[in-house]
């Protein structure tokens, strides 16, 4: 018995694909061949629409022509909607490439689309007198004006670019040479009927077609971000979307293959990836690619981003796959056998929910301590605006600081260090709460000001030195004094010694316990950064306060 072959999902099909000229060869195989027509009306809308848009939609005049009236309106829909108003700028080079194919082919695809959504194309750009009831154009008129072939109706053309008044020109032409009836109708609606009308319309009969393909509203959406108690959620519920297919089937949107911008998304998320190639039976692959359109596609609506643009599809995808991952990850405890299972039978919806919840939690311990770390550096700002967003991301600044790149967070490892990192961070503020600072008044002053790790600093020289940690300014005997027991080779360990025992002390005192096990890194970077900061500095003068930064300075020497 022969194995079936494996539909479109493993991985080293899509490298192969992206190594390759993909779009140009499928097209070309779809366009050629006797049953060319029945092959290209047989594509998916989102196929179709992300074939022609990594083609271009110059290279796609010949696959066009084979289009349905159905399929050319769905590619329109992902193409021109800006949230629920048409744009006729991008319209307009669609309606060009339609005409390519003659009058007749262009006649059939218009009278097949929403008869508001071309008659809104008219009156945005044209004004119409109806000469039958008397309406002439003014004599002040300056802008062209043309009269229809029927005699009924002057149009005066109310675009400025050249290329969009021929056009114009050309459509109305057309219309009428291949049936007079309905180019009268067009053109009467255009005059008529109130624009918002005609641009409500447009957008109720898109938004029925875009549920069809997967596409709901934004509101519909936000049920992928909607927090779910990972507890809630076990291998094998049996809520998987291949599952549950027969219930769903109205929603699912099945594709042959998935769009270009999703591709490397999904293989970059390695531990999902690895999940989604062990997957062998054709039913389920094809159900899960259409789950992974179906996630994506709520992704792009919560995100007010359009379908039909090639970023925003591959934006989402990183968004929405990253977090299904680390959802996947948790949910099988990293696992690779069990992560296969838990996507055989746990839908990628419920997967998404349970990956955004948990940064969900650090967003919740971060609000906690942001009002008092607002002082913080570039680096523990960057780290509270990427907790902090409506999504939360991940700050690459915790592996290399002073960059300003985020991510999606996709793994444990991603949640355990932004942990660490706002631990270390609320013992931070701690610090500077047990010497006294009012870290949310000082957020008010303007800077320049004393960011938040300056006090724990200026604790430590003082500490260091053998005093009582504080971080009262500093004055010039102070500095002077630190200099000279650095010395030229730095700290010794028993200065560093005496620091780190008169923090803990001052934390003993002030009865902070959370997140000790980040005190001894802290202190340690601390020190290193006093040490390499006096050790250099010139013995037979006083300590000039300018040339140096991270310490809390009396007024007279800032």
């Amino acid at each position: 018995m022969s194995t079936p072959t494996k539909t479109s999902l493993p991985l080293d099909r899509f490298r192969t694909a992206l190594a390759s000229p993909r779009a140009e060869k499928r097209m070309d195989a779809l366009i050629s061949g006797d049953d060319a027509e029945a092959k290209v009306q047989a594509l998916a809308v989102t196929d179709l629409y992300h074939l022609i848009a990594e083609v271009g939609l110059g290279d796609s005049v010949e696959l066009l022509s084979l289009c349905t009236p159905d399929q050319v309106q769905g590619c329109v829909d992902m193409e021109i909607w800006d949230r629920d108003l048409p744009s006729v700028e991008a319209f307009l080079p669609w309606l060009a490439a339609l005409q390519e194919n003659g009058f007749e082919y262009f006649g059939k695809i218009w009278n097949g689309m929403d008869a508001e959504l071309t008659a809104l194309t008219l009156a945005r750009l044209c004004i119409i007198y109806d000469k039958s009831l008397g309406e002439e154009v003014p004599d002040d008129e300056d802008r062209d004006v043309f009269e229809t072939p029927d005699t009924f109706f002057q149009i005066v053309i109310t675009a400025e670019d050249e290329v969009q008044i021929k056009l114009l020109y050309s459509i109305i032409a057309d219309l009428y040479r291949f049936d007079l009836t309905e180019a009268r109708m067009t053109i009467m609606a255009a005059r008529a009927e109130p624009k918002a009308h005609l641009e409500e319309m447009s957008y109720r009969w898109r938004s029925g077609r875009m549920a069809d393909l997967g596409y709901v509203d934004f509101y519909e959406a936000l049920e992928v971000f909607r927090p779910l108690d990972p507890a809630n959620v076990s291998i094998g519920e049996g809520s998987a979307e291949f599952v549950n297919t027969a219930k769903i089937a109205n929603e699912l949107p099945i594709a042959s293959d998935l769009p270009a911008p999703m591709i490397e998304p999904i293989m970059g998320r390695s531990f999902f990836a690895k999940a989604l190639e062990s997957l062998e039976d054709n039913d389920e692959i094809e159900a899960m690619q259409g789950a992974l359109l179906y996630l994506v596609n709520r992704v792009l609506s919560a995100g007010s981003l359009s379908p039909g643009n090639p970023e925003a599809l591959e934006l989402a995808t990183l968004h929405a796959t990253a977090t299904a991952a680390l959802g996947l990850e948790y949910i099988s405890g990293g696992d690779e056998e069990r992560a296969v299972e838990a996507l055989r039978t746990i839908s990628l919806t419920r997967l998404h929910r349970v990956g955004y919840t948990l940064c969900l939690r650090l967003s919740r311990f971060a609000r906690m301590i942001a009002p008092r770390a607002m002082c913080g550096d570039a680096d523990t700002l960057l780290l509270l605006e990427a907790v902090l967003s409506k999504r939360p991301f991940y700050p690459e600044c915790l592996n290399e600081p002073g960059s300003t790149q985020m991510r999606p967070i996709e793994s444990r490892d991603d949640l355990a260090a932004i942990a660490d990192a706002l631990k270390a961070l609320a013992l931070r503020v701690a610090i500077a709460d047990a010497l006294g600072v009012d870290l949310q008044a000082l957020a008010a002053h303007p800077e320049p000001r004393p960011h938040l790790d300056d006090f724990a600093r200026t604790a430590l020289l003082r500490a260091a030195s053998g005093q009582t940690a504080s971080a009262a300014p500093l004055q010039v005997s102070e500095l002077n004094a630190f200099r000279d027991f650095v010395g030229p080779t730095g700290l010794n360990t028993e200065a560093r010694s005496a620091a780190s025992a008169g923090l803990v002390e001052l934390l003993d005192e002030a009865g902070v316990v959370e997140a000790r096990d980040s005190l001894a890194t802290l202190t340690a970077s601390w020190l290193t950064e006093l040490s390499e900061s006096f050790k250099d500095l010139a013995t037979d003068v006083p300590v000039d306060a300018k040339f140096l930064s991270g310490l809390v300075f009396a007024t007279t020497m800032a």
